[in-house]
């Protein structure tokens, strides 16, 4: 959902750039489902 609402509220290359990070920091820290 988080990366959905990132896309839409960054449409730009600074939107990709905090996908990523998000995406690595998930990675990183598994959060639990109900999020």
């Amino acid at each position: 959902m988080w990366d959905r609402l990132v896309a839409f509220l960054y449409p730009t290359s600074f939107g990709s750039r905090l996908r990523w990070e998000y995406k690595r920091f998930k990675a990183k820290h598994p959060l639990p489902r109900n999020h």
